[in-house]
């Protein structure tokens, strides 16, 4: 491409960002706005702002971006869960987001707050604004080491939130739904040209307000973007995944159109119950929107009093069903059943040591469960995971294990340990535990809570981004 000709990419990317509705005219609405959806509060800053009102143009309602209370930049260096940190972007602090649309008179339906935050990763490393860099010279340097050295692969994870309230009961809790979702997209190499054109465009600043330096809606970036999402460029549908990508770059992403839909649902809503809110210490009660490997939509949640009988129900059928216990002899496998009674399920999760209690829901049946506990060490005790039978090789575990381990990470926990029995260590394995040791407890099964034998394993959580 000729220098001018790069000028030109440039000018027109300036463009529009100045005015995103052309953009947007490219990436229309999927779906109509929910009929009980009165206002949309994207909490987020003005340019941004801008984004979520063409994004939302076609459900003609008032979309009113406020900027969120909550102080990132605070938080810098804490492991916070991904999805959770859109969530915090909703959370009201000295003001509740209901009183903004108070002077445009809508009394009735539902005030959704909406936020998103944009991550992208590259060999594994979450990059990061460039705050620290400080010269040109160091700025080039950066930015050539990542896309001048060859092909390479990066992930774009789309952190979002939507905290719906009612406009009519101001006493009612807040009922959010957070979800995480990733992109990923190859990269041929730049030149060094490319790559210091670039630069003279962006500039300092311009460096340090993206992370590491990044534009990738930028046109100079775009033709250089050889698959997104497994599709190749020249393939069929790869302009679309391209808009797709784009799309969620800026913070607005197909999916939380859908989330918006979903809390304006009844039937959805009438599932949150008091007490099972899967962010402690967020006001409101709060489920995580997963998917499973056959493309459905679950829920992650916090186990509540009701679910025990549930829960019990789930890991006995497993002890009595399940391919890994089939190796117990009739006097341990009624010991393990013993154990995961109703009753024993509640002192499982009534436990005041325990870390995270959590399920994961398929419209309104429990699939699977977590239970993790505190230790005195710095290593997260994982205390109990079954999932249920009929949704073996869905995914079900990975979730719960992965959510657990962020959790645990957020609490400040290093690693995390898990006593596997049965044939389990493989499955643990294939989710990063090692090996450390096999114990065997002479007082029997579940003498001092854990299993008689069983493998002790670990997993190092310091590497979770």
């Amino acid at each position: 491409m000729a220098i001018n000709e790069l000028y030109k990419a440039t000018g027109a990317y300036e463009q529009m960002l100045k005015t995103p509705e052309a953009f947007y005219g490219r990436v229309p609405s999927k779906r109509k706005a929910p009929d009980n959806i009165s206002v949309l509060i994207p909490r987020t800053g003005t340019r941004k702002g801008l984004y979520f009102q063409e994004a939302f143009k076609d459900w003609h309602m008032p979309v009113m971006p406020v900027t969120p209370e909550w102080d990132e930049d605070a938080e810098k260096g804490a492991y916070i869960m991904p999805a959770m940190k859109a969530a915090l972007k909703t959370m009201d602090g000295l003001q509740d987001m209901r009183t903004f649309v108070e002077g445009i008179g809508i009394r009735e339906g539902y005030a959704v707050g909406v936020a998103t935050d944009v991550e992208l990763i590259n060999d594994g490393r979450l990059l990061t604004r460039a705050l620290d860099v400080q010269d040109d010279q160091e700025a080039l340097s950066m930015l050539k080491h990542l896309l001048c050295r060859g092909p390479a692969d990066f992930t774009y994870r789309i952190n979002m939130a939507a905290l719906g309230k009612s406009l009519k009961d101001k006493e009612a809790p807040g009922l959010g739904l957070a979800m995480t979702r990733e992109h990923r997209f190859a990269v041929d190499a730049f030149s060094e040209d490319e790559v210091e054109l670039y630069y003279t465009e962006l500039g300092l600043e311009g460096m340090r307000r993206t992370p590491a330096g990044l534009r990738w809606p930028h046109p100079m970036f775009e033709r250089h973007i050889s698959e997104v999402d497994g599709i190749k460029r020249g393939e069929e549908g790869f302009e679309e995944a391209l808009l797709v990508l784009y799309r969620s770059i800026l913070g607005t992403p197909y999916e939380l159109e859908e989330m918006v839909a979903l809390l304006g649902n009844e039937e959805f809503r009438d599932g949150y119950r008091e007490g099972g809110s899967v962010y402690g210490g967020l006001t409101g009660i709060w489920k995580e929107a997963v998917s499973l490997k056959d493309g459905r939509i679950a829920t992650l949640e916090g186990i509540t009093p009701a679910d025990y009988p549930e829960i019990s129900a789930l890991a006995t059928r497993n002890f009595r069903e399940a391919p890994n216990y089939q190796g117990l002899d009739d006097e341990t496998r009624q010991k393990y059943i013993e154990a995961n009674t109703p009753e024993g399920i509640a002192d499982l999760c009534g436990n005041p040591n325990n870390l995270c209690t959590i399920v994961v829901r398929d419209g309104r049946e429990i699939v699977g469960y977590r239970v993790v506990r505190h230790n005195a060490i710095p290593i997260a005790n994982g205390r109990r995971l079954h999932t249920h039978l009929d949704y073996a090789h869905l995914g079900v575990g990975s979730i719960l294990m992965q959510a657990s381990e962020q959790i645990a990470r957020q609490c400040g926990y290093d690693e995390m340990e898990v006593h596997a029995t049965g044939d389990s260590p493989s499955w643990f394995g294939k989710q990063g535990y090692r090996e450390i040791e096999v114990t065997h407890d002479k007082n029997g099964v579940f003498s001092n809570g854990k299993p008689g034998q069983h493998m002790v394993m670990r997993k190092d959580l310091t590497t979770l981004i």
